[in-house]
């Protein structure tokens, strides 16, 4: 088995918020994988027909299977910026070059697709039910690439949560899949601790890899908690490892900026920081809602 710390891809760009607006044509790119799953699988209790994967050798998003003619997978390239079609070895049937084409013309390329493999190419469109950031590109603008080198560090950290997220999902019986949304476009997965008599989640945690937002403007590690009985606020927050911090508000959230790994320069270093950052905020989050019996 492989060292985590030996597949840890050292982040090096100084200032990660320098990612953000390259990271939403990203997000605006990953919408043509999704839409692929959202139109043509059934719709399940929790969205998840349209969520994706992380893959590092290939450094893409995938999408899932699509039953057609032939399954394909659709997926997203980060470098080259590229749609690729796969088939279910993960061989390329066709691929397209984002660059200098806009969002529309890439749904047609899918639908053109779609439609060969005796699919319902009408199914294919853009989302309803949710909105993400505006971008030129919901104007007619072009997708661009105009530095490569933020498209290969903004796949690092695909990768790295990839990486540590399946880690701590083998410590936890009823962990998610690691998988990346379409809406909030983060790396995440859930952890129910508790259920019901109908076999519904009473208390949960989430953890994640997301992307710039209203909480912290740069790329960040989260930890979240939730449990369906209301409890007292606590105002003495346990403490956090590895630089984390805590969100202000009502909702407590832990959180680590990207940023602050950078004050390593070695893998290990890097990795081991993520890591006592997320079981410090595992461990805190269980606290504050009284499943300190979880703990990791």
């Amino acid at each position: 088995m492989i060292n985590p710390t030996d597949a840890w891809h050292i982040q090096t760009l100084d200032s990660p918020k320098v990612l953000n607006p390259y990271t939403l044509q990203v997000h605006h790119a990953a919408q043509l994988v999704a839409m692929v799953g959202q139109g043509l699988l059934p719709t399940e209790d929790d969205d998840s027909q349209s969520n994706m994967e992380w893959v590092d050798r290939r450094g893409a998003l995938l999408g899932k299977d699509i039953p057609l003619s032939r399954t394909i997978r659709m997926g997203l390239l980060y470098h080259p910026f590229e749609l690729h079609i796969f088939d279910h070895n993960m061989d390329s049937l066709d691929n397209l070059n984002l660059e200098g084409r806009t969002k529309q013309l890439a749904i047609n390329w899918i639908k053109d697709h779609v439609t060969v493999l005796d699919g319902e190419a009408d199914k294919v469109k853009p989302f309803e039910h949710f909105e993400i950031p505006a971008h030129p590109l919901d104007e007619g603008a072009v997708f661009e690439l105009p530095n490569p080198i933020y498209h290969l560090e903004m796949a690092k950290y695909r990768s790295n949560a990839d990486l540590i997220l399946k880690e701590i999902k083998r410590k936890f019986e009823h962990a998610s899949e690691v998988r990346i949304w379409p809406h909030h476009f983060d790396t995440a997965i859930n952890i129910p601790l508790a259920f019901d008599e109908k076999g519904k989640a009473t208390h949960a945690i989430g953890i994640g890899l997301a992307v710039a937002d209203e909480q912290v403007d740069e790329y960040y590690y989260y930890v979240n908690h939730w449990a369906n009985s209301e409890k007292k606020e606590k105002n003495n927050l346990p403490e956090l490892k590895g630089g984390g911090i805590w969100t202000k508000g009502k909702n407590k959230m832990a959180v680590l900026p990207a940023s602050k790994l950078l004050t390593h320069t070695e893998a290990a270093e890097q990795y081991q920081q993520a890591q006592d950052f997320l079981e410090s905020g595992i461990n805190a989050s269980l606290i504050l809602i009284e499943k300190e019996d979880a703990s990791i």
